[in-house]
């Protein structure tokens, strides 16, 4: 691993302890020692470290409380289990929430496979949310969304929940599900952004969805008169008639593994990241328009 992470490694048992320190030390890891619960706790405590190799039948403190200690002090810390009592700590350590599991006695070779794809570090897709935030720093984006949207599509929305809960973010949003209602309420609400899907019933009576084109004509022209900041435009493809849902996802898992298809929109995956680009479009515009607290 290119990055050199801190790791711990609490055992009673010296041998085992002492192989986990030099195979890791061979990789550059920086390692750090404990013999019982209590010990490992104050090493915790005193150092920022990435991941725990921990034992959990120890002499004073086991390793029960040294996980409840480490969700309590360190919760971004890794935790891989390695015990020969499986049937004594194994649901309770998936209670508690450990990423590892491993029964004495145990190959090297899968430890280290486990500790590299929990350590290494995955940059978000560039379409993402998760990209895009990255972007605002320590800023607070603040900002009006009014979302007018279909009221029947086949996924459930839910704008920016993941991003607001970093506290990243603060929004006032509110939802219409109709044409005939979106200029009143754009006067009435003064949106920061309007996110308008391109299918939208025309009145609340209406079983079917139209086209928004003449709709985003208007909208378009309240920014030029800034009552509003920004249009956000989207397709929700994924609202398809059901009898050829079947058809769509059989097609999809045929051609899945074909790299350049263009499936995306009918597959679970695709609508996923249909929302995942939204997100990201919202967050550019309100950088763009500079919403922040100030």
């Amino acid at each position: 691993m290119p990055d050199a992470k801190k790791i711990l490694v609490v055992d009673d048992e010296k041998e085992i302890n002492e192989t986990l320190n030099e195979v890791l030390t061979n990789r550059g890891h920086q390692m750090f020692s404990a013999f019982d619960g209590d010990e490992a706790i104050k090493i915790l405590k005193e150092n920022n470290i990435d991941l725990v190799l921990l034992d959990m039948r120890m002499p004073k403190v086991d390793g029960l409380e040294v996980i409840k200690t480490i969700k309590q002090y360190t919760p971004k810390t890794r935790i891989m289990v390695i015990t020969g009592f499986a049937d004594t700590y194994l649901e309770k350590a998936r209670q508690l929430g450990v990423d590892g599991f491993f029964i004495k006695p145990v190959r090297l070779d899968s430890i280290v496979q486990r500790m590299k794809e929990l350590l290494e570090e995955k940059k978000p897709p560039s379409w993402s949310w998760k990209a895009k935030a990255d972007e605002i720093g320590e800023h607070i984006i603040k900002a009006k969304l009014l979302f007018i949207e279909d009221p029947k599509p086949s996924l459930p929305f839910i704008p920016l929940d993941d991003l607001t809960s970093t506290g990243k973010m603060q929004l006032e949003t509110q939802f219409i599900y109709c044409q005939e209602e979106a200029l009143a309420k754009i006067k009435e609400f003064r949106p920061d952004i309007v996110i308008l899907a391109m299918s939208v019933p025309l009145k609340k009576s209406d079983q079917t969805a139209s086209g928004t084109s003449n709709l985003s004509d208007d909208i378009l022209d309240l920014q030029q008169k800034g009552v509003i900041k920004a249009l956000i435009v989207h397709s929700r493809r994924d609202v398809l008639e059901q009898e050829h849902k079947d058809k769509l996802e059989q097609l999809y898992e045929e051609m899945k593994d074909i790299p350049e298809m263009q499936l995306d929109d009918f597959s679970p995956q695709g609508r996923r990241k249909h929302l995942e680009k939204l997100k990201a479009k919202i967050i550019e515009a309100c950088i763009e328009k500079r919403l922040f607290i100030k």
